[in-house]
């Protein structure tokens, strides 16, 4: 299987993030595997899935990432880090708390939170 290491940042679409890593705001490991900066949080990962071999070319993704033993084969990335510790680095990095859609008296609420771009 074709793998490439990845390092993976998300930075907060906000205005007030320049949305560039500068000198003053390199990123620090904050907890093991998770690094923050000002409105950035980054993570090592593999790309678990290999799209070009010919018995395999269609790829279904069900989430963005995935722990390693578990559903790599709907992932686009694998990582070997707590989502508790994912969760933590990106309220320190300014991100505010968001929440899922979900229904409330059988009408559906809107998912909310900050945008990222990964």
């Amino acid at each position: 299987m074709l793998t490439h290491l990845l390092v993976l940042s998300m930075s907060i679409l906000q205005p007030a993030v320049s949305g560039e890593k500068t000198p003053e705001n390199q990123a620090v490991e904050l907890l093991p595997g998770v690094r923050v900066a000002d409105g950035f949080v980054e993570f090592d990962g593999t790309v678990p899935i290999n799209a070009h071999h010919p018995e395999t070319p269609d790829v279904y993704l069900e989430m963005f990432v995935t722990a390693p033993d578990s559903r790599e084969h709907e992932a686009l990335v694998m990582a070997s880090i707590r989502p508790s510790n994912l969760h933590a680095a990106m309220l320190a990095a300014g991100f505010t708390p968001g929440a899922p859609m979900k229904y409330v008296d059988g009408e559906p609420v809107k998912a909310h939170g900050d945008l990222v771009r990964v």
